[in-house]
């Protein structure tokens, strides 16, 4: 039996603190800077996406893929990588329900990290 992918976290931290060690202090700081960022990504990406700007949405997708791969967020990393592939391509079309995965994505990472900042 396959373990249900909607059950799994949308973060893997063990990927985080192979990079940073086990300090949690570092780890919730860069949590939060991932938070801080990701917003500004995705709302930068969706600007991108709504301009049909194939060269900014490549640019956004990129870093958000760069920082969710490092953070163990990988169903993002996919969807970004996926974008940026197409943007490269110019493939635009489907960049808007592109766009909405992967903000769904980032929400279900953003509420992830929320809810351990919480509790540590």
């Amino acid at each position: 039996m396959q373990p249900d992918p909607a059950a799994q976290p949308p973060m893997n931290l063990d990927q985080l603190k192979d990079l940073v060690g086990d300090d949690p202090e570092a780890i919730r700081d860069l949590l939060e800077t991932f938070v801080k960022s990701g917003r500004e990504r995705v709302q930068a990406l969706r600007g991108a996406v709504e301009a049909n700007n194939a060269v900014q949405i490549r640019h956004e997708a990129h870093s958000i893929k760069g920082a969710s791969g490092n953070y163990g967020a990988m169903r993002l990393y996919e969807l970004a990588a996926q974008m940026e592939q197409d943007a490269a391509r110019g493939a635009t079309a489907g960049a808007a329900a592109q766009m909405e995965q992967l903000n769904a994505e980032y929400t279900a990472v953003e509420r992830y990290i929320e809810g351990l900042l919480a509790h540590n």
